[in-house]
């Protein structure tokens, strides 16, 4: 055979030659050259499709999965002030009853025996007290203790309770406690109660079982409570804006026996 016819023969074999894409179409040759190389590339991209936008899509599940801890510093500060809530209400409750920022009277029953209250002050009106601003209408001076009695309605600033004795002083005092043998003394010559649990109890119970309290904040004062309070643990019995009352029990009978309690003015010493 001459070498022309068999290079016809190979040209014949190449141009039945044909591509096998990857979905198991054939592009022929013979389908035109002119367009083999689109045709193959739009079969590429056919296979790439679900590949597309895969950057995006990974993103945002990524970002639904994390979504819910995008506040979570805020969801846990909430939490923890949501949390603290009834100890703050304790806070603004001793302020009201301390007259911080305002004008507290302070109603003790049942002897009935009525204390003004000024910015932790507290005063004995002689005469009448106006109950709608707590001003005094007679004399006011300041409210000493000047009997055992006098006891049951504070002012205290340093208080023991050990042993089933209790120890309370307008000053500072010093307890010893030695072989069970308690002790107190005043150490700045303040005077001293300084009684069983018992005695203490049964002395202040015909006094001062319980106290009104009637706060009336002087809106003037920046260190007045806001009444109505924003916290809701902050009741009062009435409905009216700047004021405040409530009722509660006095501490000295809700002492347990075996409790040991010393406050910031009482230094204890214990030996047993």
């Amino acid at each position: 055979m001459m070498w022309w016819s068999r290079m016809l023969m190979i040209t014949s074999g190449l141009i039945a030659c044909t591509v096998l894409n990857a979905k198991g179409q054939y592009f022929g040759v013979d389908d035109g050259l002119d367009t083999l190389g689109q045709r193959i590339s739009a079969s590429v991209n056919e296979q790439l499709r679900p590949l597309q936008h895969l950057g995006s899509r990974i993103n945002n599940q990524v970002a639904k999965q994390v979504s819910g801890l995008e506040n979570l510093d805020s969801q846990i500060s909430q939490s923890v002030y949501q949390g603290l809530e009834p100890v703050r209400a304790m806070e603004i409750m001793f302020k009201m009853i301390d007259g911080v920022g305002g004008t507290t009277i302070t109603t003790y029953y049942p002897s009935g025996k009525k204390l003004i209250v000024m910015n932790h002050q507290r005063y004995i009106c002689e005469g009448t007290v106006n109950q709608s601003t707590g001003e005094c209408n007679g004399n006011l001076k300041y409210f000493h203790i000047q009997n055992q009695k006098d006891w049951c309605y504070g002012p205290t600033r340093s208080y023991t309770h050990i042993n089933d004795y209790i120890c309370l002083s307008v000053g500072n005092i010093f307890v010893q406690v030695i072989n069970d043998r308690v002790t107190c003394q005043s150490t700045d010559n303040s005077s001293i109660l300084f009684l069983k649990r018992e005695d203490y109890q049964n002395l202040c119970r015909d006094q001062a079982s319980q106290v009104e309290v009637k706060y009336i904040a002087n809106e003037n004062d920046p260190s007045h409570v806001e009444i109505p309070n924003k916290n809701p643990h902050v009741r009062c019995s009435n409905n009216e804006k700047g004021v405040c009352i409530f009722t509660q029990k006095t501490s000295f009978d809700n002492i347990n026996t075996g409790n040991v309690v010393n406050n910031y003015g009482s230094s204890l010493f214990y030996n047993n």
